[in-house]
């Protein structure tokens, strides 16, 4: 909510000069050449394009609504607090002590958790950046090139150029083509090399470099809300042994707690457990769960299980390869990027 409110008043602040600018300032598109009939000379006249193919408009995006560091940043810093929050809230019902192995897990679940809650939030995910680290493949410049065919998606028609019987995509907005699995991200403004989702929570995209400390954030955060819920449980059973447990409002709120934390650390788990399952099949949650991605066949799944092992060592051990810098990329213009993002 008050990502949303500073968001808010950022857009207010801009939206009178931005509106200004765009009415006088309309992007007209632009096209980039294409194989033309030779002109005759001494044409003053542009000539005709040829009839087979059909020239491509080049990038032409409005730039994002300026979006502020601090904004960009709120979701993993609410997120730190809530934790620090929730940590201070359980000591004080337990009267911990360092000495006690509940406190033991719960202070090192809450580093591992913050810890790779920033990690995952600041490094990059797994960028793609014409020139840098995108396929070395030709430029996109018609329907009619030889390697090249259209696929149709709920976005439009989609470029594909097949090499060695592997599939990439073309991004109309990095300019780029994709390897499989990889994806564009309009919240993040680049195309992400095996993109699994945004995150919302801490405000990143999860892709191929950052993964590993996305699923360590959710396994210890469910360790974490187990072992809460295991100590609530346990105080609440030792008060209803000890006598009259409907007259202490100690046993009520303990009550509450357990399943309060229960729902929370389920719902965590299962999304450990479920990234875990497809981490180890070689799919993201984008293969499985979007709308638009196609079935996987049951050949696809038998050769995924086959290659369970090996996907899950590639995931945890394989290096992660040169990060990409985005504050000062042109495609990061306006989004809110920290120096060291």
């Amino acid at each position: 909510l008050l990502r949303t409110f500073l968001m808010a008043q950022e857009v207010q602040a801009q939206a009178s000069s931005q509106h200004a600018l765009l009415d006088r300032n309309k992007p007209s598109p632009t096209y980039t050449s294409v194989p033309m009939e030779s002109a005759q000379p001494g044409d003053s006249q542009q000539p005709a394009p040829h009839p087979h193919h059909r020239q491509r408009p080049q990038q032409t995006q409005s730039p994002p609504t300026s979006v502020s560091t601090i904004t960009r940043l709120m979701p993993a810093i609410s997120l730190t607090i809530f934790t620090a929050l929730q940590f201070i809230h359980v000591a004080f019902i337990f009267a911990l002590r360092p000495d006690q192995p509940l406190f033991f897990v719960l202070v090192a679940a809450a580093v591992l958790f913050l810890g790779s809650m920033w990690v995952t939030h600041l490094m990059d995910p797994g960028v793609i950046v014409r020139g840098v680290n995108a396929p070395a493949l030709p430029d996109f410049c018609s329907e009619d090139d030889a390697d090249t065919t259209m696929d149709t998606t709920a976005w439009g028609r989609v470029p594909v150029r097949t090499v060695h019987g592997v599939p990439y995509r073309w991004c109309t907005t990095c300019l780029v083509w994709r390897r499989p699995h990889a994806s564009h991200c309009s919240e993040c403004g680049f195309c992400m090399d095996r993109f699994d989702h945004h995150c919302g929570v801490i405000g990143a995209c999860v892709a191929r470099r950052n993964h590993r400390f996305f699923v360590l954030l959710l396994g210890t955060g469910a360790l974490g809300l187990v072992a809460v819920f295991a100590g609530a449980a346990t105080d609440a059973n030792e008060r209803r042994e000890q006598g009259d447990m409907w007259k202490d409002g100690r046993w009520y709120y303990l009550l509450l707690v357990c399943f309060f934390y229960a729902y929370i650390g389920a719902a965590i788990g299962l999304f450990f457990l479920a990234q875990l399952f497809l981490t180890c099949l070689g799919f993201t949650e984008k293969d499985m769960f979007s709308p638009h991605a196609k079935a996987v066949t049951a050949a696809e799944c038998t050769r995924a299980v086959r290659r369970c092992p090996w996907n899950f060592t590639v995931f945890w051990c394989a290096p992660l390869g040169p990060s990409v810098m985005r504050h000062n990329h042109s495609l990061g213009a306006g989004r809110g990027y920290a120096p060291c993002q």
